[in-house]
């Protein structure tokens, strides 16, 4: 489609998609400052850890998504520093490009400054995208490399097909996101097909680069599937499908769809991009095919497929599908934009106010309905505790806990098998622990063991706490074996008590017998 304000300049362009930027960020930056932890940002946190100190994924500790992610946030850790709002940084610069790429691309197809803003508004006023945009997972860098890669895309048909430039980075984004999360790899077919398609003079030499480029980035992938190719398939696949979450069933399926779907502002949203598609179809299927809507419709509904098809969809996954609707339903916008005039600015006003009406409860749900609401995974509870933790523990010494966020932030030394907290969910959905120790998962059996001998000299206690069969048992040995040193916020911080004298010095340590006592070996202990 021609702009509908040929006029409006590429330097005016620029300083719009930049100013709207800077609601985006400072929304952001405050999400990343003030949001609930996510538990499975401890997971990853660790995972980057024990990669910088020369550790490798999958071999030397569990980790059950692909290799790229943990590698692109712990580079940036060399240079800003390991932490949680470090990590968070880099996702929130990622939702951010993201949000960043869609509204140039909107300006620069329609040349509408009010479009253009309106854009950037449904996008960082959704509640899906405030809830997730700062948190350390897999969906800021999926939302980044999909949106980038698709625009890419769309821009080298708009160029003329002439330049292997965009195709080049297309297909490096695309890598990427392939390469850190696997239910982005349909993608690689639906955009090759795209390439394949969209240039017949020159199909074969485009389609090649791009494949070239996605394979030459999954280089890492390929070296950890050659290494041990049983391991690498059942810590990406198996895990999901046979451990945790496993698959569940329709009824489920259909819970969340309608938990994503219903609220508010994805029911605008989707809506929306139904409505759009089907203007779009009026001009007929060559005129359909040949718009960029249609590209954005299949790219949504591939997106909803994939992941309503994962062993257990979660609606945090959706988050990434926003820029997708938002892109899809452009007709529509345009549509009222063109009539805002009467009735049609009481209609846009009362769509505006019905979306941001649904932003908060969509975040509160968000985070609720992952277990992150509860106070114990506020920054100024885990923060505190975890500061007092660092002056009590020396620097990398090993210490248990059941959540791997402590060890990081108080600067101490996960034991193997308790990276990742993926195993309480194991454990907690009856997981033997013959299976939990070839997942590199330590079970409640050897941890009991363990904390008989007192081989952890330091425990901290706080989230993810989660109570398997051994819990009353693991109880009663940490109330015997360690001595609680302090409690900030609920956390406790304990140290193992002293070995006996026996344990440390020998059985063979017998002191003289009393008068009228004969030959024994003295009970002594703490």
């Amino acid at each position: 489609m021609s702009p509908s304000n040929p006029d409006f300049s590429n330097r005016k362009l620029g300083l719009l998609v930049a100013a709207n930027a800077v609601p985006m960020l400072v929304l952001f930056i405050w999400q990343a400052y003030t949001r609930n932890i996510d538990g499975d940002e401890g997971l990853y946190l660790e995972a980057v850890r024990q990669i910088l100190e020369g550790k490798r994924l999958y071999f030397d500790f569990f980790y059950q998504q692909m290799p790229l992610l943990p590698y692109i946030y712990a580079g940036w850790a060399k240079l800003f520093g390991l932490s949680l709002l470090s990590a968070r940084w880099l996702s929130l610069l990622f939702f951010l490009g993201a949000g960043v790429w869609t509204t140039a691309y909107v300006g620069k197809r329609c040349r509408d400054p009010l479009l253009i803003c309106l854009v950037a508004l449904l996008y960082y006023a959704s509640g899906m995208v405030l809830a997730w945009a700062p948190v350390f997972k897999t969906h800021p860098l999926n939302v980044f490399c999909l949106v980038g890669s698709a625009i890419c895309l769309l821009e080298w048909r708009g160029g003329g097909r002439v330049s292997l430039t965009r195709v080049v980075l297309a297909a490096a984004l695309l890598g990427v996101g392939i390469n850190s999360r696997l239910t982005l790899g349909p993608y690689a077919v639906f955009f090759a097909g795209f390439v394949f398609f969209g240039n017949p003079a020159h199909r074969w030499r485009d389609t090649l680069a791009f494949t070239l480029v996605v394979a030459a980035v999954s280089i890492p992938t390929f070296y950890f599937f050659w290494q041990d190719p049983d391991q690498f398939l059942r810590f990406n696949l198996t895990y999901h499908t046979q451990i945790f979450p496993g698959v569940v069933g329709v009824e489920k399926r259909v819970a969340t769809a309608g938990k994503v779907f219903l609220p508010i502002q994805m029911f605008l949203l989707l809506g929306m991009a139904q409505l759009g598609l089907l203007m779009r179809a009026r001009s007929g299927w060559g005129a359909f095919l040949a718009d960029d809507t249609s590209f954005w419709g299949v790219a949504l509904a591939l997106f909803i497929a994939v992941h309503m098809s994962a062993a257990e969809p979660f609606t945090q996954y959706f988050s990434a599908a926003v820029p997708f609707a938002i892109l899809a339903g452009l007709p529509v916008l345009e549509w009222i934009r063109a009539r805002l005039r009467g009735w049609g600015m009481a209609l846009f006003a009362l769509m505006v106010v019905a979306y941001l009406s649904g932003s908060r409860g969509t975040q509160y749900f968000e985070i609720f309905s992952m277990g992150s609401m509860d106070k114990s995974w506020q920054l100024d509870t885990i923060l505190p505790a975890s500061q007092a933790a660092r002056r009590l523990i020396p620097p990398g010494a090993e210490c248990l806990t059941w959540w791997p966020g402590y060890a990081v932030f108080a600067g101490c030394r996960s034991p193997a098998g308790m990276e990742n907290h993926m195993r309480n969910h194991a454990i907690d959905v009856g997981i033997p622990g013959s299976t939990l120790e070839k997942y590199k998962m330590m079970s409640d059996e050897r941890l009991a063991a363990d904390l008989s001998e007192r081989r952890f000299p330091y425990l901290i206690e706080g989230v993810y706490r989660i109570r398997g069969p051994f819990a009353d048992y693991i109880d009663v040995l940490i109330e015997e074996n360690y001595r609680l040193m302090t409690q900030v916020r609920g956390v406790k911080i304990y140290r193992a008590r002293s070995k006996p004298l026996k344990q440390v010095i020998g059985e063979t340590l017998q002191r003289a017998p009393r008068k009228g006592e004969g030959k024994r070996s003295p009970e002594v202990g703490m």
